[in-house]
């Protein structure tokens, strides 16, 4: 019977000699006294570790093992800021579907070393284990996929090959969260999640075993196959509203509140929204869907200085609020993705303008304009005035549609692939924003905590 590397009588131990760049193995006793193992050694039997902590060296002073990569969302081209990027101990857990408190600070399978991706898209996870076939799980929020690198050299950078580290296309490849998309006659908003990645099989109805059902808005479209519900059998019921991580909401054109002759949504369903959000749901909210925040309990109201509705048209020149830690990376980010030829400014085509201003002391502006004074895009977490360590859930409002205006036509059939337009790449960042862990939005993000 051979050895095993973590419980033997004698093991073979790979020593890095001088720069790490030649090995050689010798015979250690498992009653070797030695405490602190010199620079290339792994740690010995016995030292305290367990797993893939035994397969992280010691190295000289002023060098490490480490592994460095992009991280991409599923289509594998625009490069993600913010994604975790580790190396698990132990086996992941099973990602909970639905409303789930989600905070930031842990990640399952007892991480031996965390990082977070940069503007770039980048991460560096230091103190790794050296060796074969190492795991490194990215994730944001409940997108989760775990890539295996082959050969992480000792005291030395691994660099992950260009593309390989992008979030999952589908259940085969990795976890993807429970999305609700309700359709809209005036926003391609469902056909964001195609363009991004996610492939057209995870398109379906509510009894679909897809991660993205549908549901059709006023005006809204059908799935590609059928069997897309209306709007009011999602979210007149909160029980049904929370087997969903995440709901999208594409503009219908108007509010179609309760006393509209169309109106589908009556003040029990915006109090099942309200309640989703506190039960640590996530919702986006485009254009008239304002009404689920202005229309609502005062609390949702007084997120924000509400205008007169507005219609969206023209074009306009936005700017990126860069005063807190997230608004500033997001305006760096959509100059490196090629969004913004200017430093914190975003060209969209027809946004509405039905936010004057945010509350400071509740939401968070992230794209406005001073003249007229307007807010585009603004988010807030939820229970709205609880201490941050309670606020499960998140909802934003964009006044920024998906470009196109072809929402009464089937999901994913008629998304196509084209490359994203500016105000889509602003809105896909915005998007994994608001699937990430749930965090005051004046905090830099940090990576997970290594125990």
């Amino acid at each position: 019977m051979s050895p095993s590397p973590h419980k033997p009588a004698f093991v073979l131990v790979a020593l890095v000699i001088a720069a790490c760049g030649s090995a050689v193995t010798r015979e250690v006793p498992p009653d070797d006294t030695s405490t602190a193992p010199p620079a290339g050694r792994l740690p010995e039997p016995g030292a305290g570790c367990t797993g893939l902590r035994c397969d992280v060296p010691t190295c000289a002073a002023g060098t490490t093992t480490a592994i460095e990569g992009d991280v991409y969302d599923p289509a594998g081209k625009a490069k993600l800021y913010g994604a975790i990027a580790y190396v698990p101990n132990a086996a992941l857990e099973p990602l909970a579907t639905g409303a789930t408190c989600d905070r930031c600070g842990a990640v399952s399978g007892d991480p031996i070393a965390a990082a977070l991706t940069d503007e770039r898209g980048r991460f560096r996870i230091e103190n790794v284990p050296a060796g074969k076939d190492v795991p490194v799980v990215i994730q944001v929020g409940k997108w989760r996929r775990t890539i295996v690198v082959p050969s992480v050299e000792a005291c030395a950078t691994t660099v992950i090959k260009d593309g390989d580290a992008h979030l999952p296309r589908n259940t085969t490849e990795g976890d993807l969260p429970q999305i609700a998309v309700v359709t809209g006659g005036f926003d391609e908003l469902g056909c964001l999640l195609s363009r991004i990645g996610v492939d057209g099989a995870e398109y379906g109805g509510p009894s679909s075993k897809g991660r993205i059902h549908v549901y059709r808005g006023v005006g809204g479209g059908d799935t590609t196959a059928g069997g897309a519900p209306p709007a009011t059998a999602l979210w007149n019921d909160v029980s049904t509203l929370s087997k969903y991580d995440m709901v999208l909401l594409a503009c219908e054109g108007w509010e179609y509140d309760e006393d509209d002759q169309y109106g589908n949504k009556t003040a029990a369903a915006k109090s099942a929204m309200r309640e989703y959000a506190a039960r640590g749901g996530r919702i986006f909210a485009t254009h008239y869907h304002y009404t689920w925040f202005k229309q609502s309990s005062p609390d949702f109201h007084d997120v924000a200085t509400w205008n007169e509705p507005s219609s969206a048209y023209g074009k306009k020149t936005l700017s990126v609020d860069t005063s807190f830690p997230k608004g500033a990376a997001f305006a760096k980010w959509l100059s490196y993705n090629g969004a913004s030829s200017t430093p914190g400014l975003l060209d969209v085509e027809n946004p509405g303008s039905n936010v004057e201003a945010v509350n400071a002391k509740a939401a968070q502006r992230w794209l406005y304009t001073d003249s007229p004074k307007n807010v585009a895009y603004m988010s807030f977490n939820v229970p709205i005035g609880a201490p941050p360590e309670e606020q499960c859930g998140r909802a934003v409002f964009s006044d920024v549609h998906v470009s196109g205006e072809q929402g009464s036509l089937p999901l994913p059939g008629h998304c196509g692939a084209a490359k994203l337009t500016p105000q889509e790449l602003a809105l896909e960042f915005l998007l994994f924003d608001l699937a990430a862990c749930v965090q005051p939005d004046a905090q830099v993000p940090a990576a997970p905590v290594v125990k």
